[in-house]
């Protein structure tokens, strides 16, 4: 079971890495798309508040053996992820972006709940379980690490 731990650290530092590349930031909401600038604005600051928090679990992840630590690591995980989908999908993005953006955020609610997938297959101590698990987390990780770049590219 130890061998999930260096499969989940990689993307784990990947994905907040694609985030920070991303510029991920927060948001207002509202019917009227944003300014580019505001865009980038909001977008950034709720990213670095998510980077905060991933960061810690991200630790807390590599540093544990235990079960129990690990499964609460993974559901503040699976909170993280799923509150920064809700606070990205509040804001009103650019038309030039809204759908990559609509995309983005898609796949952050995909990771969340590949995390507690994660959690079950760590659970059920079932090696083939566990890969598999991992395998789709780090394959949608990377997916969002493209759309990512693609937002980064826009708002620079």
């Amino acid at each position: 079971m130890s061998s999930i731990r260096p499969r989940l650290a990689p993307f784990a530092a990947g994905l907040a890495l694609a985030l920070v590349l991303a510029g991920c930031g927060g948001g207002s909401g509202g019917s009227e798309p944003l300014s580019k600038q505001e865009y980038r604005k909001q977008f950034n600051a709720i990213g670095k508040r998510f980077l905060t928090q991933v960061g810690s679990l991200q630790t807390r992840l590599s540093r544990t053996k235990d079960p129990g630590k690990r499964a609460a690591a993974l559901d503040a995980a699976t909170a993280a992820f799923s509150k920064l989908a809700d606070r990205l999908d509040k804001i009103e993005p650019p038309k030039a972006i809204a759908g990559v953006q609509r995309t983005f955020v898609g796949k952050l609610r995909v990771i969340a709940s590949d995390l507690g997938k994660v959690k079950q297959a760590l659970a059920s101590k079932r090696q083939n379980k566990i890969q598999a698990a991992a395998l789709k987390l780090q394959s949608d990780g990377s997916a969002a690490k493209q759309l990512g770049s693609r937002i980064d590219n826009f708002v620079k």
